[in-house]
């Protein structure tokens, strides 16, 4: 079973000057298009790797999706693990997007996602990461697969029609729709079934399989365009991984287990760090997102990379 981790540097001037080449004014005002905090880099993926070596030691190869760019982790690893780590591979933009070159370069994380599964030799099962969703507890194989082989989901049923209210209630950002979470699984559901709820993905490791868009995109090649087309997160876009998950439990073959057991998620307002990492160390969370950690300032970065190091054992 592989990991796969996707990661860009945005504070690299070269990719800042491809932003501020293919980017409106109010793409990089947005938080959830655009900006700085988006693509920025605080380090959370040395964590993440660090954590699938010392937790999830059944991980044969770990795969960075990235932009030209290399994290360069190869000599912290060694240090931290003098005996020998994990094997990691960078992978391209340019490996995944290969017949889709014209859609090169993207900002977009839901494009990118879209098409991790065309990694070049990776496990049918993998596990997909955003570099700021690190292990925060010892993990097993069925952690994210049952040993019958279904996929274990960490979410909550929610409705869909609630979350057309809600985002039809939404005030537009600089004169657009905002980009929805929800709305994207929204968007994935639809393109299942008629049904009347979605599987609410929370900030989670996610199981997947390459077997299933394999299939899926066979069928339906057109969702491959929709979905890659746009440089920048767009409104109509669906969340990839929703598809697989919701047509998993449908089909009896996914397990959704209660995200609020599992996950602990720091929002981007750090004003209650103290007792947040109290209460992360008082409970039993296999996963930990620090979302937005450039929000964070100096000294509460400090405090964030303390509790790592103890965690992790650095």
């Amino acid at each position: 079973m592989d990991a796969v981790i996707t990661w860009v540097d945005g504070n690299d001037p070269s990719f800042r000057e491809k932003i501020n080449r293919y980017a409106t004014n109010n793409d990089q005002k947005r938080d959830d298009v655009g900006s700085t905090t988006r693509f920025a880099d605080n380090g959370e993926i040395f964590w993440c790797v660090v954590a699938i070596n010392r937790f999830a030691p059944f991980i044969d190869r770990i795969f960075i999706v990235t932009y030209g760019q290399n994290p360069h982790l190869e000599e912290k690893l060694e240090e931290v693990f003098p005996e020998g780590f994990i094997p990691i591979i960078i992978v391209d933009h340019s490996v995944i997007f290969k017949g889709y070159e014209q859609f090169l370069p993207t900002f977009n994380s839901n494009s990118i996602e879209t098409m991790l599964w065309r990694i070049p030799e990776i496990s049918d099962r993998f596990i997909y990461f955003n570099d700021d969703i690190i292990l925060s507890a010892p993990a097993t194989e069925e952690d994210f697969f049952t040993k019958e082989g279904k996929t274990i989901c960490y979410g909550q049923k929610y409705s869909r029609l609630l979350i057309r209210i809600q985002n039809a209630l939404k005030s537009k950002r600089y004169g657009q729709k905002r980009i929805s979470w929800k709305g994207s699984m929204v968007t994935a559901a639809d393109m299942i079934d008629n049904g009347s709820f979605i599987l609410k993905l929370c900030h989670s490791p996610r199981a997947l399989r390459k077997s299933f868009y394999e299939d899926f995109f066979a069928k339906h090649p057109e969702a491959v365009i929709l979905n890659i087309k746009d440089k920048f997160r767009q409104h109509y876009q669906y969340n990839v991984q929703e598809l697989q998950n919701l047509s998993d439990y449908k089909a009896g073959r996914c397990v959704l287990l209660p995200d609020n057991e599992h996950l602990f998620f720091f929002k981007k307002d750090y004003a209650h760090l103290d007792d947040e990492l109290k209460r992360l160390d008082g409970g039993n969370f296999k996963f930990v997102c620090f979302n937005s950690l450039d929000k964070a300032s100096p000294e509460q970065l400090k405090k964030i990379e303390s509790w790592f190091n103890r965690r992790l054992d650095l």
